[in-house]
């Protein structure tokens, strides 16, 4: 978890500087444009294209401060790097950029293969080349210039606008991911907590049916086997009252004293506990 929000926020600062890179680049086009204009421009032409286009000297001060932005950029691009992994990192590196190294026009066909690195470097040094040159002379600054708009929008800011494209397109992926991720991690932990929420309230609501049988179950009686139990504890107590009044001695049981009672006492009160017996087991039945 703690890794793949690392990769993230290291895609998204790629992302970032890339991006940057990308915008700096199409700024330092535009910025050799108007030292183009400066720098072949004639000579009586001066009054008249001084209100039209940017000053010569606000004009080298944007371009050395784009310059500096871009150096960062491309910097801190690098460095990010090591933080890729390997397939990644070869896109980062795909020597497929060209680069027209060359001050004339009649060889600009030819050309050499860099990085996306590279290429920047190289725009970057003939820029900086450029803007020492038009101290002095801004029209000396022709042959740098040329090399510089004819690389920066081409294949360097092409091919690295693709590997900003391809790693939005990574990183819209992680996030999606990473989304997915959180919200299903919240369903299932908010699962488990219903689930143990529920469990426990199973198990109080099976103690209290428990509980609740039981007692119904002791108040179910019906009021003739009551009845019949409270005449048998009045029944009993009569013979231990009774056999109490003949004996001196407390020490006998209950059973001792009723089968020490007088013998037509203890047939006639026999015979009325069968006969109760007798009836409070046919009602037994029905309970």
């Amino acid at each position: 978890m703690h890794q793949d929000i690392s990769d993230l926020q290291v895609s998204k600062q790629i992302l970032r500087m890339a991006e940057a890179r990308n915008n700096y680049l199409g700024t330092l086009d535009g910025s050799a444009r108007f030292l183009w204009t400066h720098a072949t421009r004639s000579s009586n032409l001066t009054d008249i294209l001084s209100k039209s286009i940017i000053q010569l000297g606000a004009l080298l001060i944007v371009t050395e401060i784009t310059t500096n932005s871009l150096e960062t950029a491309n910097n801190a691009l690098f460095v990010l790097t090591s933080s890729l992994d390997s397939q990644d990192r070869e896109r980062m590196f795909d020597r497929g950029i060209r680069v027209f190294d060359t001050n004339s026009t009649s060889t600009l066909g030819s050309y050499i293969n860099l990085t996306g690195f590279q290429a920047t470097d190289k725009i970057l040094s003939t820029t900086l080349e450029a803007l020492s040159t038009a101290q002095q002379n801004v029209q000396q600054t022709v042959p740098y210039l040329t090399v510089i708009l004819r690389n920066a929008m081409y294949d360097t800011l092409v091919k690295n606008t693709a590997i900003s494209g391809s790693f939005k397109t990574s990183l819209d992926n992680k996030k999606d991911y990473f989304t997915t991720w959180i919200m299903n991690f919240f369903v299932i932990s908010l699962y488990l907590v219903l689930l143990a929420i529920f469990g426990f309230l199973d198990i109080l609501y099976l103690q209290a049916k428990s509980e609740s049988y039981n007692f119904f179950a002791l108040t179910r009686l019906k009021p003739e086997a009551i009845n019949f139990l409270k005449q048998d504890f009045l029944a009993f107590r009569d013979i231990i009252f009774d056999n109490n009044q003949g004996w001196e001695s407390q020490e006998n049981t209950a059973v001792d004293l009723f089968y020490s009672h007088s013998a037509s006492r203890t047939h006639q009160k026999m015979t009325n506990a069968a006969k109760q017996n007798h009836h409070r087991n046919s009602i037994y039945k029905g309970l």
